[in-house]
């Protein structure tokens, strides 16, 4: 069957979340309303904005049938998705943010993979180029898109609801995202991942592709360090890696061998430090050998050795969010081990 006949397709509801999205969320829906998917309905929930963005999404309904559904109170993302897949009647609820840009065939693939791998729900990535300029966005961009799709399709346990669709029926019988989580940083995903792969089957679909607006240098450091210091957190509770992306185990420990092999670099002078520094330097060129190549290879010498220059960087800032992480949780096992 051609995925343009229309009314014999499934039912898709899209479910787009939206805060203060006003330079972004008219392109979003202008992305998902050219799609070659013709049996969608589109949602967007504003989460209690404080910018025009709804206004924006109201003058859009005169052209395009989308539903706008109001926040009363600003209350993250969880609580937005799951007010819009709660009014959704589609079969599949496939989920984007408003910072993202899908291709017209990015809901057509997803629907065609779900089905092909009997699959309760599947997760997309992101394409290699970035909706916004900037060395730092260029190189997040083209860094998730290398490790995201380096496997193919994969099981995966994470969620990431940028870019995934899922049954609507199971939804339902998860109940959503959790929206009392304390952890922040939109762990929702995560925790909605771990427990939907306990009875379901979710894969990560390299094909199904959306651009997407990364932040600048501070943001992202400030991102990069929150995040991994709350990911420790779930770490220690499941004491597993993720099988894909760039959260598994070999990423992990690769990532982490930075931090010693430059604190070492002052005492290169002696033999035993030297060689000790050498092991972690070959740990993290070993996991990033293959992304080096495609650097250069892709973007040049100049744009090469800055995107390298900023990995060094960036996984200097996760080596030291983990181990921030890691003290924190310490911290909170010996004081509760203390009141026991």
């Amino acid at each position: 069957m051609d995925a343009c006949e229309g009314n014999s397709l499934n039912l898709v509801s899209v479910v787009i979340p939206s805060f203060n999205s006003s330079l972004t969320i008219e392109n979003c829906l202008r992305a998902i309303t050219a799609t070659y998917y013709k049996n969608i309905e589109i949602i967007v929930v504003d989460d209690s904005s404080t910018d025009d963005s709804p206004f924006k999404v109201e003058r859009m309904k005169l052209d395009y049938p989308i539903t706008l559904l109001r926040q009363p109170a600003n209350k993250g993302p969880a609580c937005a998705r799951n007010a819009g897949a709660k009014i959704a009647r589609g079969e599949y609820i496939f989920f984007f943010d408003s910072d993202t840009e899908m291709f017209p065939d990015t809901i057509e693939l997803g629907i065609r993979e779900i089905k092909r791998l009997k699959a309760d729900s599947i997760v997309g990535i992101y394409h290699l180029d970035a909706l916004n300029s900037g060395f730092v966005p260029t190189y997040k961009a083209f860094f998730n898109h290398i490790f995201f799709s380096k496997k193919g399709i994969i099981p995966y346990e994470v969620f990431d609801s940028s870019r995934a669709c899922i049954k609507k029926s199971v939804f339902d019988e998860l109940r959503g995202f959790n929206e009392n989580l304390k952890w922040g940083m939109d762990y929702e995903n995560e925790e909605l991942g771990y427990r939907l792969v306990k009875k379901y089957k979710n894969f990560l679909v390299p094909a199904v592709q959306v651009r997407h607006h990364f932040p600048g240098f501070k943001k992202l450091t400030r991102t990069y360090f929150n995040r991994v210091a709350y990911w420790v957190e779930i770490f220690l509770e499941r004491k597993e890696f993720e099988s894909g992306g760039i959260t598994t185990s070999n990423i992990g420990i690769g990532t982490i061998c930075i931090f010693p092999a430059l604190l070492l670099v002052p005492f290169l002078w002696h033999p035993i430090l030297f060689w000790i520094a050498i092991v972690f330097w070959i740990g993290y060129l070993k996991t990033y050998a293959h992304f080096f190549v495609l650097c250069f290879k892709n973007k040049g010498l100049v744009d090469g050795v800055t995107m390298c220059g900023l990995n060094m960087y960036f996984s200097m800032v996760i080596s030291i969010g983990a181990l921030f992480g890691l003290v924190r949780n310490m911290k909170r096992l010996w004081i509760s081990a203390k009141v026991v």
